[in-house]
């Protein structure tokens, strides 16, 4: 990040070859950089039950909050 903030006025970041944000460094550290983002995708089945995982996600991240749920999905952050 330091050859950025010395050479750039703006970059991007490219995830799998497709551009996600474009911004000035100040911005894209306001934006992301206060911490992460997780979306967990649970598939159908026996065996996969939402407030069993969201059980187990806040057991391993103690300081994350979920921020929503869906029937097959978690967001968190």
């Amino acid at each position: 990040m330091e050859e950025c903030e010395f050479s750039c006025d703006r970059l991007c970041i490219m995830v799998a070859g497709q551009m996600k944000c474009l911004g000035s460094l100040q911005h894209l550290k306001n934006k992301f950089g206060k911490g992460y983002r997780f979306e967990f995708m649970l598939k159908h089945g026996a065996d996969n039950d939402p407030a069993k995982f969201v059980a187990a996600v806040l057991e391993l991240f103690p300081g994350i909050r979920v921020v929503e749920t869906h029937e097959v999905s978690v967001n968190s952050s």
